[in-house]
């Protein structure tokens, strides 16, 4: 139901003794708006010209639920905003080329 949620900006819900759709993009939207603010208040404190990385890349749990709130960075840094896999993804792809070393 939440991944719904994220996706279609709605989740189904049994209302009164049958289904049906609560909007929920506008509340996602509101909760997420503050936490990418300080996101991008970090992001620029340390990295002082963003137009001088060939890309940024965003993952995390929240990445595709804030990606809305992102898209100026988007087109103006070039910024790409993932899925909340990608870190599992990245550290299978490590594990089965590295070795281990005992």
């Amino acid at each position: 139901m939440v991944e719904a949620g994220f996706n279609k900006g709605y989740v189904r819900m049994q209302v009164k003794g049958g289904m049906k759709n609560i909007e929920v993009k506008d509340i996602l939207k509101k909760a997420a708006e503050p936490v990418v603010g300080e996101i991008k208040k970090f992001v620029s404190s340390k990295l002082k010209d963003l137009t001088g990385y060939q890309f940024i890349l965003l993952v995390g749990g929240g990445a595709l639920l804030c990606r809305e709130l992102f898209k100026d960075w988007e087109d103006k840094y070039g910024l790409i905003v993932r899925d909340e896999f990608a870190n599992a993804r990245g550290m299978l792809k490590y594990m089965t080329w590295v070795k281990p070393t005992n």
